[in-house]
């Protein structure tokens, strides 16, 4: 009797720590879903050539749990500059990104995704909050490390916008080594897509990119709207970080799950048990 309790321990801890530790879905623990609405869900360009840098989109992020990122999970679309008479490119803000076709157009061939630390409203200039020192960064190679599938579609007045899904498997030791992300601190997260050289930026046939606005943005702060990198406004500076005005980002975080309420189950199991078969023998 002795043996098959000891035996049957063993199994429920092994299954619990490993069995479901390998099946188990990593955790949510940033996730911010985006915004299909007609005449409300945008695009904002962020892009890089192999020439030159076009634009960069961040938005910031707040974790109340720590452990490695796992997967990230961002949503974008596709804007046809080309109306049929002439083209426009780039816009930074492009409200309309009439790209019916649920097919991309395989222009990008890699994201880039960067970590930043947080340079606080009313610290520096601009005077919103904007990324700061860049901590990580990597390039991801679409089709073979990001997927990009799931279409949805937004039917507006005169336009039709497909907007895509996003998901990269990250190894953060491997991809974003030495970076070490802290509870209750603010980050930025910027994505951008990677594209062919683009020679003629006017007059040219060609696709931008744009991550997607999200419908429901929990910032960390209220002041911390999404910024976008890459344009003047008006007589501003080029350098500078843009506030895009009651706009965030669509994307999710995901990390690896942690494995303690597993282990507290396992011994939880264990003590059921063990008093069970004392139960037993005192009744004999």
């Amino acid at each position: 009797m002795k043996l098959r309790v000891v035996g049957t321990v063993v199994c429920i801890c092994f299954l619990l720590i490993f069995g479901l530790g390998v099946s188990q879905a990593y955790d949510i623990v940033w996730s911010q879903q985006p915004n299909v609405t007609p005449l409300q869900g945008y695009a904002y360009s962020s892009e890089i050539t192999n020439t030159v840098e076009l634009s960069a989109v961040a938005d910031d992020f707040k974790l109340d749990k720590i452990d490695d990122i796992a997967k990230i999970r961002w949503w974008g679309s596709y804007w046809n500059p080309n109306d049929g008479t002439q083209d426009y490119y780039p816009f930074y803000y492009s409200d309309h990104w009439s790209d019916p076709d649920t097919n991309p157009p395989s222009l990008v061939s890699k994201f880039q995704i960067s970590i930043w630390t947080d340079k606080p409203a009313g610290t520096g200039m601009p005077r919103w909050g904007y990324p700061d020192t860049l901590l990580a960064s990597k390039s991801y190679e679409l089709g073979t490390q990001v997927t990009e599938d799931n279409p949805t579609t937004i039917n507006g007045p005169g336009f039709t916008q497909t907007v895509f899904q996003y998901e990269v498997d990250v190894d953060q030791a491997v991809d974003f080594p030495g970076l070490v992300l802290q509870e209750d601190q603010t980050y930025w997260i910027s994505i951008q897509a990677e594209e062919p050289v683009i020679n003629n930026l006017i007059g040219e046939a060609t696709y931008q990119w744009g991550w997607q606005n999200c419908i429901i943005c929990p910032p960390p702060t209220p002041s911390n709207n999404a910024v976008q990198y890459g344009y003047v406004r008006g007589n501003g500076d080029i350098n500078w970080w843009y506030e895009l005005p009651g706009e965030g980002m669509a994307f999710e975080l995901e990390i690896v799950p942690e494995p303690s309420s597993m282990v507290i189950l396992a011994a939880g199991s264990m003590v059921f048990l063990s008093r069970k078969h004392r139960r037993k023998q005192r009744d004999k």
